[in-house]
């Protein structure tokens, strides 16, 4: 995403979109979220523990006000999933991303999901 973040940016710019998931962010854990924040968007991040590759990342109007409801990453590392929240129930949205790292069973990602 470093290296692509102006591109991210200008896409957003112009399409003036309510929210926007990416997947292969490639932030390292140990990165500063603040360096990928945008005006009027809430960031979430979900990283790869100790990886560079991977990774996810949800964007949403401000004015929405999402918050985060999961940053799962199971144990080998091959799924990475960044949930939040938009809304009030009975009419709350949640929105989720997924990375899945090549080669995992699905099997894994049904566990992750049944926590």
């Amino acid at each position: 995403m470093q290296n692509k973040f102006d591109i991210i940016k200008a896409g957003i710019s112009t399409n003036d979109p309510h929210i926007v998931c990416i997947t292969e962010t490639w932030i390292p854990s140990n990165s500063c979220n603040d360096l990928y924040q945008l005006d009027n968007y809430d960031a979430f991040f979900s990283h790869r523990c100790n990886m560079r590759r991977g990774g996810t990342g949800i964007y949403v109007k401000t004015n929405l006000r999402a918050k985060m409801v999961s940053e799962e990453i199971t144990d080998n590392n091959a799924y990475v999933i960044c949930a939040v929240t938009t809304g009030k129930s009975p009419n709350a949205t949640i929105i989720v991303t997924v990375y899945r790292a090549p080669g995992p069973r699905m099997l894994t990602l049904k566990q992750c999901a049944a926590k």
